[in-house]
């Protein structure tokens, strides 16, 4: 459904033209477009999006009972702390 909703916000019919000529009924298209409203995704096809750059990393200290950290050192020279 994403992908048919896409194609609805790239046509540039009117809701009755596109449900029409894709065999769908306005009031399930109409449910799919509000469904999707409120994420983003539904405007960007699969096939054109940007796998996500983060990556999980596992922080668990084991048995180690000091504080830890993840310290991040800026360029500018600014360091951040974060304790876990």
């Amino acid at each position: 459904m994403r992908k048919l909703v896409w194609a609805y916000h790239q046509s540039g019919e009117s809701l009755r033209q596109f449900s029409s000529a894709h065999g769908i009924s306005r009031s399930s298209l109409y449910y799919w477009i509000q469904r999707f409203k409120e994420s983003s995704i539904a405007e960007v096809p699969p096939e054109e999006r940007v796998p996500s750059k983060f990556i999980s990393i596992d922080l668990s200290t084991g048995s180690n009972p000091e504080p830890s950290y993840i310290i991040i050192n800026k360029p500018c020279g600014t360091q951040i702390k974060i304790p876990l």
